[in-house]
C-alpha cells in the first residue's frame, strides 16, 4: 500500500519567502495550458519562472500580459511565466479563452491558495521572480523586461525595487508630532498649526485624507505620495479637472505629469510625488483652508499654481440645425453604448490637446457601436456625430484653466 502525504499539511504554516530564500518544492496547485497535469518548481531548472498575481478583473493586470506573451515567445524555454489566480478553475478557463482581451496561451494557477502565502500581497499585479528554486525578485510587473532576464540567464546579480503591500499605515493619525512624551502636560500647546511636506514613503498607497480633531479643534488635511499637480488640483478641483484645462509652463513637463512610454512607473512615482500634511483651526472656512495649500505648495516648490479665466479655442460639440433632427437623445439614444459625455471625459485626458466642450445638451446620448471601454479620436466622433444631427466646431470660448509655472526652473 502507498501512501502519497501532502508537502504541506493542512495544519502546518506556511512562512512567507523573501528574496534570497529557496522555495519549497511543493506541487504550484490548479495548473492551466501546461504540459503535465501538475508541476513543481524544480521542473523548471534553468529557466527564469516568473510568477504574475492577478485576477481576471484587474486592467492593469490585463494591460501587462501582451508585453509578457512577447518576452515568453522571446525566450521560448529558459522563461517560464506563470499567472496565478486565485479565482475557479472554470473562471480562469474563461478568461484565458476571451478573445476581446487577447489570445494568450500563458500556463495558469486557478484557486491558488499556497503561493500566495508563500508570497502575501495585497495589491495586484504582484510579481516574483525565481530561478533554480532561489527567490531574486519581488517587484512590480513593468521590472520583468529583457534586460533583467538578460542579467538572470547570465547569473548576474539584479537589485529592483522591492513590492511592500503596507497596509497598516495610519492615515489618519499625523504625520508629525511634538514630542509628547517629554513635554508635560501642563507645556503642551491647545493648538498646533503647521504644514509640511516630505519626499515619496517607499510602499506606502496614495491617499488624500480629512480628519476633524474636535478634541484638539483642528482640521488635518494630507496628501500621500501624490504628484505635485495633482496635489493643486485636488485641493482647487477636487481632482475633477481634466489635463487639457491645465496649461504647464514649466521647463520639463515628466516632472509634473507622467508620460506613457518615459521612464518606468514606479521609478516616477520614486521621484516625482511626495506628501503634504496641514492642521488647522476647526474654525477655518474650507476655502480659506484651500487657498492656504495653494500658498504653502506654491511656497515649498517654487511654483506659481493659480485657477484662471482664459479664452482659449476649444472643440465644441453643438447641435447641427440642417441636420433636421430636433431631440437626438430621445430619438437615437442606444440601450447600450458609451454616453457622449465619457467620450469627452476621455478626450480632454490629455495635457496640451484643445479642450473639447459639449454645448449640445445631449451628453447623456449613448453612440451606438461604441462600447464602455472603446477610446475613439475627434475624426472618429465627428464622423459618429453626424448621424446624431451633431457637430464639432472650433471656436474661442471663456474657461476656467488651471496654470503652473516654475518660478525658478532648477527648484527641485
Amino acid at each position: 500500500m502507498i501512501f502519497l502525504w501532502p508537502l504541506l499539511s493542512n495544519s502546518q504554516t506556511v512562512r512567507p519567502l523573501s528574496i534570497g530564500d529557496t522555495v519549497p518544492d511543493i506541487s504550484l496547485g490548479t495548473i492551466i495550458n501546461y504540459s503535465k497535469p501538475m508541476a513543481k518548481f524544480s521542473d523548471f531548472k534553468n529557466k527564469v519562472v516568473v510568477l504574475d498575481f492577478m485576477s481576471t478583473g484587474c486592467v492593469s493586470c490585463i494591460e501587462s500580459l501582451p508585453r509578457f506573451d512577447s518576452l515568453q515567445k522571446q525566450y521560448g524555454d529558459k522563461l517560464k511565466i506563470i499567472l496565478v489566480i486565485a479565482e475557479s478553475e472554470v473562471s480562469v478557463q474563461s478568461f484565458l479563452k476571451r478573445k476581446n482581451i487577447v489570445n494568450l496561451n500563458f500556463t495558469a494557477i486557478a484557486a491558488d491558495t499556497i503561493l500566495s502565502q508563500l508570497f502575501p500581497h495585497t495589491y495586484i499585479s504582484h510579481d516574483v521572480i525565481i530561478m533554480n528554486g532561489v527567490v531574486k525578485a519581488i517587484t512590480y510587473p513593468e521590472y520583468i523586461t529583457a534586460s533583467n532576464l538578460d542579467h538572470l540567464l547570465k547569473n548576474q546579480k539584479i537589485s529592483l525595487p522591492v513590492k511592500r503591500d503596507i497596509t497598516a499605515f495610519q492615515y489618519d493619525r499625523p504625520l508629525l508630532h511634538l514630542n509628547e512624551s517629554i513635554i508635560p502636560d501642563f507645556s503642551y500647546p491647545a493648538h498646533v498649526s503647521y504644514s509640511v511636506v516630505t519626499s515619496y514613503m517607499d510602499n506606502v498607497p496614495w491617499r488624500y485624507n480629512i480628519v476633524r480633531d474636535t478634541i484638539n479643534d483642528v482640521i488635518r488635511i494630507s496628501f500621500i505620495n501624490v504628484p505635485v499637480l495633482a496635489l493643486y488640483t485636488d485641493i482647487l478641483y477636487d481632482g475633477l479637472l481634466r489635463p487639457a484645462f491645465i496649461s504647464l509652463h514649466v521647463s520639463d513637463t515628466s516632472r509634473y505629469a507622467y508620460q506613457p512610454g518615459g521612464e518606468l512607473t514606479q521609478e516616477w512615482i520614486r521621484k516625482n510625488t511626495y506628501c503634504y500634511e496641514g492642521s488647522f483651526p476647526l474654525d477655518f472656512s474650507l476655502d480659506s483652508i484651500k487657498r492656504k495649500i495653494v500658498r504653502d505648495l506654491n511656497f515649498y516648490f517654487q511654483l506659481n499654481g493659480s485657477m484662471q479665466k482664459k479664452e482659449v479655442q476649444c472643440l465644441v460639440i453643438v447641435r447641427d440645425n440642417t441636420s433636421g433632427i430636433s431631440n437626438p437623445v430621445k430619438k437615437y439614444n442606444a440601450e447600450n453604448g458609451k454616453s457622449l459625455q465619457s467620450v469627452v471625459f476621455d478626450l480632454n485626458g490629455h495635457y496640451g490637446a484643445m479642450p473639447v466642450i459639449d454645448e449640445s445638451g445631449c451628453g447623456e446620448l449613448k453612440l451606438h457601436g461604441i462600447s464602455i471601454n472603446e477610446l475613439i479620436d475627434i475624426p472618429t466622433l465627428r464622423k459618429k456625430l453626424k448621424d446624431y444631427g451633431l457637430k464639432i466646431i472650433t471656436a474661442y470660448r471663456t474657461i476656467n484653466m488651471f496654470l503652473l509655472e516654475e518660478n525658478n526652473p532648477n527648484n527641485f
